[in-house]
């Protein structure tokens, strides 16, 4: 069996799984606030492109299938699970954008965290990098290529809370 046979069945069996929940959901009324596709590319930890490992869009086919939102794409980046694993602040090679994409990329928010945190680079004054090694998860998270991303997400899912779900 081919790698990329391995990987069809792999999508396969995760959309089917998500398809069951959402079937589930409608059968039971429990309203659906949306879709986020997980693990839609990958963001190089070295140059900060967005590659598309597995196939990508198929959380926005399946959220238009069933009538939900399509809330987003969330990239894997091996920079955020470093923070989320050991507390270390994100550092990007090259800047990055919300969406994996590298300097001028249109899916960059301007004065967003990616923008600034490139490997090598330093913190104004070493006494103030040294005191935001020692912030917490939450004060770093900002720093992330994917603040911005999980922001939007965040905001829409609030905004679906108060408009009744």
């Amino acid at each position: 069996m081919s790698l990329s046979r391995v990987k069809h069945i792999v999508l396969a069996v995760a959309t089917a799984d998500v398809r069951k929940e959402l079937n589930f959901c409608r059968k039971t009324a429990i309203p659906v606030l949306g879709v986020v596709e997980n693990m839609s590319g990958f963001v190089c930890p070295c140059c900060g492109e967005r590659t598309n490992i597995f196939m990508s869009g198929g959380g926005e086919v399946m959220a238009t299938d069933f009538g939900v939102p399509f809330l987003g794409r969330v990239p894997i980046d091996p920079v955020f699970v470093e923070l989320i694993e050991s507390g270390r602040r994100p550092r990007y090679e090259a800047p990055t954008g919300p969406s994996g994409n590298s300097g001028g990329s249109q899916d960059r928010t301007p004065g967003t965290a990616g923008q600034a945190a490139t490997l090598g680079a330093t913190d104004v004054g070493a006494t103030s990098a040294d005191a935001k090694e020692h912030e917490t998860l939450v004060e770093k998270y900002p720093d992330c290529s994917l603040a911005p991303t999980f922001k939007r997400i965040t905001a829409d899912v609030v905004a679906a809370i108060r408009a009744g779900g």
